[in-house]
């Protein structure tokens, strides 16, 4: 170490992503990449004090948010599939009823 370099003596955290809301996305994607890995708080906490960087104070929040979206977003996906998989039936004939009462048909999955 040059003991003659003062940076390391300055422990403010500097923004270094836009504001969304009220939110920096560099939070939301440490969150994100260290779930990702199968890693939680602590180890986010460890990696980012390497950097010089300001843990995540707002983990379960963020935490909350990503469960959300997840959740919203694998309804919408299944829902999706159910919709093709019902159109695969119909268009090959293996479902014996007409387009208006596709929606309301209940299909199983050999």
């Amino acid at each position: 170490m040059n003991k003659t370099c003062t940076s390391h003596l300055n422990t403010q955290t500097l923004p270094i992503t836009p504001k969304s809301g009220k939110i920096y996305e560099i939070n939301r994607a440490s969150v994100i990449g260290f779930r990702a890995i199968g890693k939680g708080r602590s180890a986010a906490e460890k990696c980012l004090s390497f950097f010089g960087l300001a843990p995540v104070y707002t983990w379960h929040q963020h935490t909350q948010v990503i469960e959300e979206k997840v959740k919203d977003q694998s309804e919408t996906d299944f829902s999706i599939a159910v919709s093709q998989l019902k159109q695969f039936k119909l268009t090959t004939g293996k479902v014996d009823c007409t387009v208006q009462e596709l929606a309301n048909k209940v299909h199983t999955i050999p």
